[in-house]
């Protein structure tokens, strides 16, 4: 497994917010990005830890970090929601 440098724009951007954090336990992954030189990508594939734009070669680590996004009452009512558990 390679370790991922901990570097200020890898820590959490989301703290003191609503936020989770996506951990890769081998499976599928269906990514979209925007590379900083404009270009959008597409990929599928299995735990991507790391990925290479295609046009100007610009390499990325993935931050596991996630903004999690309120939705209101009468939007929960018509979708699908996996309920969790607090931790503690």
């Amino acid at each position: 497994m390679f370790e991922i440098e901990k570097t200020p724009e890898l820590e959490n951007p989301f703290e003191g917010s609503p936020h989770g954090w996506l951990q890769w336990k081998g499976t599928d992954a269906c990514i979209d990005f925007h590379c900083k030189c404009g270009s959008h990508l597409h990929a599928d594939n299995i735990c991507m830890y790391f990925i290479r734009c295609g046009k100007c070669g610009q390499a990325y680590a993935l931050n596991g970090h996630i903004k999690l996004h309120p939705i209101d009452e009468e939007r929960a009512a018509k979708v699908s929601i996996f309920e969790i558990e607090p931790r503690h």
